[in-house]
């Protein structure tokens, strides 16, 4: 599958800045109320999740999130 930011304008609600670079999709989304920074690669094999304030149990729970939603699972 390959993703590109019209995919996470369909099927990531409250997604903003979303932008294509080198193979990336960068974008940012509100999560548990954190601000977090996604940079994933438009294979899917790498989900980034940046956020200074969240515990890595919920950057785990957000990259699944990310995931699926991305791949129609959700």
């Amino acid at each position: 599958m390959n993703i590109t930011a019209e995919t996470v304008v369909t099927h990531v609600d409250f997604a903003k800045n979303i932008k294509e670079e080198k193979g990336f999709v960068l974008f940012d989304f509100s999560y548990e109320e954190e601000l977090a920074h996604v940079r994933v690669k438009d294979d899917l094999s790498i989900i980034e999740v940046k956020c200074r304030t969240m515990s890595k149990e919920l950057e785990e729970g957000f990259e699944q999130e990310i995931t699926e939603k991305l791949t129609g699972l959700a």
